[in-house]
């Protein structure tokens, strides 16, 4: 009777540090996602020697389109399982039908940043914005794809040095 309370006592406590272990996680990740859009907004202000003005513009409107983004990105991984978890076609077609729709929304969501941006900072900024974000976003690819190319690498056995 005792190991049966010892065993429950130690699943309990087992969940709630994995719980908790998640929860500190997601916060970490929030952490990074708002110092990379902090990094991004700082680099395009630079780059574009913005006006107090437009740089809060601008950083208003990439924190919310980063934000409703993320929302349908989010949305859209749920889909996808719940998708994969339909047992009928019928169910399936509509879960497509959802994704499709989610699809739709995440091009309207870009198509208004561009909008608001140009209307905020004019076409030639806005030109000049969109030429730095796709440098940024493919050095960032660029970096994770090396770090994944490291991780492959596999080290030689270590030598043994004897003294004498």
């Amino acid at each position: 009777m005792t190991n049966i309370k010892l065993a429950t006592i130690l699943l309990a406590v087992c969940f709630f540090s994995f719980a908790e272990t998640e929860k500190k996680a997601s916060e970490d990740v929030g952490k990074q996602v708002k110092k990379f859009e902090d990094l991004f907004i700082w680099k395009v202000s630079d780059e574009l020697k913005l006006t107090q003005k437009e740089e809060s513009l601008i950083s208003e409107i990439i924190r919310e389109t980063n934000r409703k983004k993320q929302e349908s990105n989010n949305t859209l991984e749920s889909l996808y399982k719940k998708m994969n978890q339909e047992p009928t076609d019928a169910g399936k077609k509509e879960v497509l039908n959802k994704i499709r729709s989610i699809h739709k929304e995440q091009l309207s969501i870009s198509l208004e940043e561009i909008d608001r941006l140009n209307r905020g900072i004019g076409l030639k900024k806005l030109g000049l914005y969109l030429e730095i974000k796709r440098d940024l976003l493919e050095k960032i690819k660029n970096v994770w794809s090396q770090n994944e190319k490291k991780a492959d690498k596999v080290l030689p056995a270590p030598k043994v040095i004897e003294e004498r």
